[in-house]
């Protein structure tokens, strides 16, 4: 058996990974990946080495309070030569001198959110790899989220700007999914109430997190008004997302004003920043 691995640091390899997952959030200390698709991290060793097929290195994946295989909030993985993208996994893709790189791949059916990796040597040693966004991914065939229209993909998941239909009326509006902080902020809001009774294993099923998204920007992000609107903004000045976003997280109280377009508009922008396909 080999010396346990000394790791120094970890890259996490943000630049190659956002632009393979199409993840460019503006907030490059984070990394985002999209599940069922593989991203690398690079272990940069003091000393130490891996030696396939002799060595055992495990991965953990853990999201929420309270992690569980059995609500598929944890999972624990070899690294091995090979990779089933149907499930967690990790292979060595790359030994140089003082460089182990892992290519990792996701579950397509895990909850999305912040996990963090853990890395275990054969029960000597465990190290904290870091921690990264897992979200949903339109572009796997293997999620349920896939949407197999690039024309589309482009519109509902990666435009930032788009129109907000008021009867006969059409408005511009700013979704701002990928401007700094906003992700933050979705995530934030699904942790008031992490999946509801259901548990933050429930964050796997789409149907699920996008009804409660909806639900909870009715309860805590917007405040409906169709009368008097003085004491707050008339919600036909809103142009964007964003600022209703930032005001949400910056007051902690219901925004004032909203009507059905603007709860429309701003549950449009959760939803594709997390992944979905709002159309």
């Amino acid at each position: 058996m080999s010396p346990v691995l000394d790791v120094n640091r970890v890259d996490l390899d943000h630049a190659i990974n956002h632009k393979d997952h199409q993840t460019d959030f503006s907030e490059p200390e984070c990394l985002f990946v999209r599940r069922g698709q593989i991203f690398t991290i690079s272990l940069h060793l003091n000393s130490g080495q891996y030696n396939e097929g002799k060595d055992t290195l495990t991965i953990t994946a853990e999201i929420g309070a309270q992690p569980s295989e059995n609500d598929g909030t944890r999972a624990v993985f070899r690294v091995s030569d090979t990779i089933d993208e149907a499930s967690w996994g990790a292979k060595a893709s790359s030994r140089t001198a003082g460089v182990l790189t892992l290519s990792i791949s996701s579950a397509p059916s895990a909850p999305i959110g912040h996990y963090t990796l853990f890395l275990d040597q054969e029960g000597q040693r465990q190290v904290k790899l870091g921690q990264f966004v897992l979200l949903y991914n339109p572009w796997c065939p293997r999620d349920s989220v896939y949407l197999d229209d690039e024309d589309k993909l482009e519109e509902y998941v990666l435009s930032q700007d788009g129109l907000i239909y008021v009867i006969n009326l059409a408005l511009p509006w700013i979704f701002g999914q990928f401007q700094q902080g906003i992700l933050d902020i979705c995530l934030k809001l699904l942790g008031i109430d992490p999946a509801g009774v259901q548990g933050c294993g429930a964050t796997g099923n789409p149907v699920y997190v996008t009804r409660l998204l909806s639900g909870l920007i009715h309860k805590h992000v917007l405040w409906g008004n169709w009368n008097d609107t003085s004491d707050g903004v008339n919600p036909e000045e809103w142009q964007s997302s964003v600022e209703i976003l930032q005001r949400w997280d910056m007051e902690k109280s219901l925004v004032r004003y909203g009507q059905c377009w603007v709860f429309a508009a701003v549950n449009c922008t959760g939803i594709s920043t997390a992944g979905l396909s709002p159309g």
